[in-house]
């Protein structure tokens, strides 16, 4: 949300708040239907229109699972210096611990993975989920990484 707030102003500021649950930004505005409030967990959880759901954080969807399980490859990339995204970990399925936005607990330690709501434990049991690192800004990468990196190495 930080770069949209650049671009979009007062508007975007209001989608740092718990009110972006229920304004229009949430329903017209793209970057607000990614935002995870960490300090209104239960409100992200019951108001959220997007990422609840289809992270599974709502009610379980098996249909999730099992589509994401039909995956070969799901390749996670982290940009060092994302300002889209926050925290960056968050692109490996990392959060901010409850309550708080300073310490980010790492995907392996979530709810989400231990629990496996969205079988991304069995698909690193079945060395299907991969997690790759690059030192930029959000989708900043060369055509030349695309290919050696994800292309030539994960796409069959």
């Amino acid at each position: 949300l930080q770069e949209c707030c650049l671009i979009m102003g007062l508007m975007c500021n209001s989608s740092k708040t718990s009110e972006t649950y229920v304004s229009c930004e949430h329903f017209s505005v793209i970057q607000a239907q990614y935002w995870h409030d960490p300090l209104h967990e239960n409100t992200y959880r019951h108001k959220s229109i997007f990422l609840a759901e289809i992270n599974n954080e709502k009610v379980l969807n098996q249909t999730y699972i099992e589509n994401l399980q039909k995956l070969q490859n799901m390749v996670l990339i982290k940009f060092t210096r994302d300002s889209m995204v926050v925290p960056p970990e968050s692109s490996w399925f990392g959060f901010y611990a409850p309550g708080q936005a300073v310490d980010v607990i790492p995907l392996k330690e979530t709810e989400l993975y231990k629990n496996d709501r969205l079988g991304l434990l069995q698909m690193e049991k079945d060395g299907k989920l991969h997690f790759l690192e690059t030192n930029g800004d959000h989708l900043q990468f060369t055509e030349k990484y695309f290919i050696s990196e994800i292309v030539k190495k994960f796409i069959k």
